[in-house]
């Protein structure tokens, strides 16, 4: 009796048993910039119960999670801040190291900045033909884990506010086909032309995709358009893909392949002649921007 009595007294002192590390619930911060990151959703979570002797940064950089159905070993940033706000410019990984510092005021980078990297490409050869925007439904599960993948692989990117704050958050970028951008994009009026979409692809870092990318063996790998719908394509100047479903026998040929030329309408675009507002996409510059117009 007294040595139960006495079992009974050790654990009545011992303290509890320590909690498990472990990550508070995710906010869902919504899709990131998909013009120029598409396909990426970021995920933000505060770090909880970190361990006695370890370092803030080194408990994040190994806390795992998963999202999106995808085990990933570790966040792609961890934030050691007073308070974490999600239009942080220093937490966009697409961010060098020293725009960090110009536009995130006492920021201090505590390893190496994430290096940029083509995700339009890896989505593109994932996905081989199909094009960023519409992704066949076989071809879903390829590009994303390939996407998540290749962020998994990378270190934990540290950012250190100050001296540190009273909270370590770890932020998560995930593959979902909700944030990639619209198969086509298509505008209206006379002022929908060639170079308009030049300028718009331009304005995002980007170019008009070539004929080979929006087709392939004569067939579109983005699927067709309803009506008379010309394409504004960087395969030369003022040159258009027929994508529309009116005209079966002109499909993936260009305006100077059906008609001899370049269309009249290519300044002020195919509305007032199709009924149709100008259609266009854009590509990655993997292959170089300045190649084609």
């Amino acid at each position: 009796m007294k040595n139960l009595i006495l079992i009974l007294c050790v654990l009545g002192v011992a303290g509890p048993a320590a909690a498990d590390m472990n990550w508070g619930g995710f906010r869902d911060d919504g899709c990131v910039d998909p013009s120029t990151r598409p396909g990426l959703r970021q995920y933000a979570a505060r770090l909880w119960d970190i361990p006695a002797g370890t370092t803030w940064e080194a408990a994040c950089a190994k806390a795992g999670a998963t999202l999106g159905g995808y085990v990933f070993p570790h966040p792609a940033v961890c934030v050691n801040a007073l308070q974490f706000m999600k239009q942080q410019p220093c937490l966009d990984v697409s961010n060098g190291l020293q725009e960090c510092h110009k536009m995130a005021t006492g920021a201090a980078i505590l390893s190496q900045a994430l290096v940029d990297w083509p995700y339009g490409k890896t989505i593109r050869h994932a996905t081989r033909p199909a094009l960023l925007g519409h992704v066949p439904a076989s071809k879903r599960n390829a590009w994303k884990a390939e996407i998540n993948a290749r962020i998994a692989q990378r270190g934990a990117f540290q950012v250190k506010e100050g001296n540190g704050g009273s909270s370590m958050w770890g932020i998560f970028l995930v593959a979902d086909d909700r944030c990639l951008p619209p198969d086509y994009a298509r505008k209206g009026g006379p002022g929908a032309s060639w170079m308009s979409a030049v300028v718009e692809c331009q304005n995002h870092g980007q170019r008009l995709c070539l004929r080979e990318e929006l087709c392939t063996g004569g067939k579109p790998d983005m699927g067709t358009l309803p009506g008379d719908v010309w394409v504004a394509v960087g395969d030369g100047a003022e040159e258009w893909l027929s994508l529309g479903q009116k005209w079966p026998d002109r499909m993936c040929r260009t305006h100077t392949e059906v008609i001899g030329k370049t269309p009249d309408w290519s300044t002020v675009g195919p509305e007032t002649v199709t009924g149709q507002p100008t259609a266009w996409r854009c590509c990655d510059c993997s292959s170089g921007c300045n190649v084609r117009p």
